[in-house]
């Protein structure tokens, strides 16, 4: 036999632990529904059970009272944390049933005796038809989320309105031995009730939680996998849409080109002044869409080509691509210099692109007369290398430093500097492509400084020389 002394101390025990285990649970895992709602209710059924405890010590009425309170809302919260976690709309009648429960008891030790049997009877009763309600909602919730888990949480409450209604029968039938601090039969029975409960219930929701987390995070990466596959679908076929029109296009456009040199060899100067300015107009128009098309093709192509990563020297990107300007760069005087550049991961030939862009655009946009003046250096960062190519041009205003680089902006008329203003589109794309981010920045005293970054080599960096310069071409 348990006395009340002993059931409210092992009550009190077994309450503290679900207390812990609960808020231990609600600190790992906030985001999940009703985790916040079990700590909370755990910790209110603690507070009950420690009133009654104390019941040697208060008066008897703040004992039963207080005590019922707190498990009361403890049992609703209890029932609302099921409910939030399956995401069930209402409840309602479940916690009204088991309030009308409690006012009978209260009313009955108030009004009529201060019975200890039927107390018991009264508290074991709204517990096992909570219990009741409890397994009702979880085996309905089952379909919900599909938690295997369920089942652990099923038999615990289950097996709690079992031992609960079994317990409140017994109250009847047991007469009471002497007052309510005197021990009964079924007190062990309610001591192992609650420990069933309040353990057990826990550690079930614990394992929900857990299987639920899991669950949802197996659904987003299904979903995301889905979603990438539809996506590179998608972008193969915009891909490929692009370089069909394009190159489609450009059949047209040859023989309009050709006829157009044609008709500007045969007969330019013959006709009159407006004759020969319709004519050119018609050649450059021309001209300027192929530039168009050309440069669209290449953007078009930078996602979807094989061209495999490796490790790749930016020293020899940078050559090459100088290679390809020597006529500008002979043409405009330039001077380009390029220290510690090191080895990156990446594809050789859109880095290549990639210089050509950014040297031919720092050639280009100089003011009349001025020597271009380029520097590409390099520096570490994290697992990344930091590139710079500065020049001493005509710079960019503020307003501008971010949509630079979005597909055909131009911040100059055709007539003043030439090109499509694909250029800087092309280069945000190839570093996108290597993982990394370009963006330019306002130079001191004058020019730009277009900064982008790249993987590193795995292992160790193989660095130039200090200060190496790019033999001029």
């Amino acid at each position: 036999m348990f006395d009340v002394a002993t059931i409210s101390f092992g009550l009190s025990v077994a309450s503290a632990l679900s207390c812990v285990f609960a808020w231990i649970l609600y600190l790992n895992q906030k985001s999940t529904p009703g985790t916040s709602t079990i700590a909370i209710s755990n910790t209110m059924f603690l507070v009950g059970f420690g009133f009654v405890t104390l019941r040697p010590w208060i008066s008897a009425h703040l004992s039963f009272v207080a005590a019922n309170a707190c498990i009361f809302v403890g049992y609703g919260l209890f029932l609302h944390c099921i409910r939030q976690f399956y995401g069930f709309r209402n409840i309602l009648r479940y916690i009204m049933v088991a309030f009308v429960l409690y006012i009978a008891e209260f009313s009955y030790f108030f009004y009529v005796e201060n019975a200890y049997n039927i107390r018991l009877f009264f508290y074991l009763a709204t517990h096992g038809v909570i219990m009741i309600f409890a397994f009702l909602i979880i085996i309905r919730g089952r379909g919900v989320l599909r938690v295997k888990s369920y089942k652990s949480a099923a038999m615990f409450v289950g097996l709690s309105s079992i031992v609960s209604i079994i317990g409140a029968i017994s109250a009847l039938i047991i007469s009471p031995e002497g007052d309510v601090l005197k021990g009964s039969a079924i007190n062990s029975a309610v001591l192992l009730d609650q420990f069933v409960f309040n353990l057990g219930w826990t550690f079930s929701f614990t394992l929900m939680v857990n299987e639920r987390i899991y669950n949802e995070k197996l659904q987003a990466e299904k979903a995301l996998i889905q979603y990438a596959r539809t996506l590179k679908d998608s972008n193969r076929e915009l891909e490929q849409f692009s370089y069909a029109v394009s190159h489609d296009i450009q059949e047209p456009l040859r023989n309009v080109a050709s006829y157009a040199q044609l008709i500007h060899r045969r007969y330019k100067g013959r006709l009159d002044d407006n004759a020969d300015e319709f004519i050119d107009f018609l050649v450059g128009g021309v001209h300027r869409m192929k530039e168009m098309i050309t440069d669209l093709l290449e953007y078009s192509r930078i996602d979807g080509t094989s061209e495999a990563f490796e490790v790749t020297n930016l020293n020899d990107a940078l050559t090459a691509a100088m290679i390809n300007l020597k006529d500008r760069i002979a043409e405009s005087g330039a001077k380009v210099e390029a220290g510690n550049l090191p080895n990156v991961y990446g594809a050789s030939r859109q880095l290549e692109s990639l210089f050509q862009n950014l040297v031919g655009n720092a050639i280009k946009y100089q003011p009349p007369g001025q020597t271009p003046i380029i520097r590409i250096e390099a520096r570490a960062k994290d697992d990344l290398w930091e590139v710079s190519v500065s020049d001493n041009g005509i710079g960019i205003a503020p307003e501008y430093l971010t949509t630079i680089f979005d597909p055909f902006r131009r911040l100059h008329t055709r007539d003043r500097y030439e090109g499509t203003g694909v250029g800087l589109s092309i280069c945000r794309r190839i570093v996108g492509r290597h993982g990394g981010n370009i963006w330019v920045e306002q130079g001191v005293p004058q020019g730009s400084v277009f900064r982008f970054t790249l993987p590193s080599e795995k292992g160790a960096f193989h660095l130039a020389d200090q200060h190496q310069h790019v033999p001029s071409i």
